[in-house]
């Protein structure tokens, strides 16, 4: 059985310091031109906001990586990828030959062992690596749970405060149950599905659309998907 933390980190993204992304560069033998580059472009940033016409004084930001650039993410992975690298290898929750011990998706973040005494030690480690590099556990939305129809405990705990034990949880979009209830995924997964194929539908006989239905090939394959969705969705309702 299971045994799952998910962390949430505050700010996660705010919190990245130029300094240590250059380090974990430097630890992957990274180009020193190109160390020199990701610096230069991170430094002495700038923002200003702009309301009514008018343009606010230049707002200097001293950490985090900058909003919307595409180097921005593969930074911030640098971060977590040290963080997760601390974590002991020989702890996890086996399935089949794997043992895995994390899943992470850029700040989201869960740790997976096989008791909660590992899972604890799975927390500190993590903890102890993002307070180095400047990133801050969210005690309050961190989240403990374990997969099993009969409820067992799952208490952890960090800088004294318990995390909360609860039988169900987000994670990017599809909710893990505590009870292992995958009817109730597949109905959340079939109304969004329904949901699309509304969209599809107020798009496909909208006026614009009418050239596009009669010479794209393509459109007409769009719509075969939106009936094939329609008609999952029916058939998981009469279930």
């Amino acid at each position: 059985m299971p045994y799952m933390c998910f962390v949430d980190l505050t700010k996660a993204f705010d919190r990245v310091r130029l300094a240590n992304v250059i380090e974990c560069l430097r630890e992957r033998e990274v180009l020193e031109q190109i160390v020199r580059v990701i610096k230069e472009l991170n430094t002495d940033t700038i923002a200003r906001i702009q309301s009514n016409n008018q343009t606010s004084r230049p707002i200097i930001i001293k950490n985090g990586v900058r909003q919307g650039d595409s180097l921005s993410p593969m930074l911030f992975n640098l971060i977590i990828d040290k963080i997760i690298a601390n974590l002991p290898k020989e702890l996890g929750y086996r399935m089949g030959k794997v043992l895995i011990n994390k899943i992470c998706y850029a700040d989201n973040v869960v740790l997976i062992a096989d008791s909660e005494e590992n899972l604890q030690t799975l927390l500190l480690r993590f903890d102890q690596m993002a307070e180095r590099l400047s990133m801050e556990i969210s005690l309050n939305k961190t989240k403990s749970l374990t997969t099993s129809r009969n409820y067992t405990k799952c208490e952890v705990e960090l800088r004294g405060t318990s995390t909360e034990q609860v039988s169900k949880f987000n994670y990017l979009g599809d909710e893990i149950s505590a009870l292992r209830d995958l009817k109730q995924e597949v109905r959340i997964q079939a109304m969004k599905a329904a949901r699309i194929s509304g969209c599809l539908y107020l798009i496909w006989y909208n006026k614009y659309m009418l050239a596009c239905r009669n010479y794209d090939p393509k459109c007409k394959a769009t719509v075969q998907v939106q009936h094939h969705l329609q008609r999952e969705h029916q058939q998981s309702i009469r279930a």
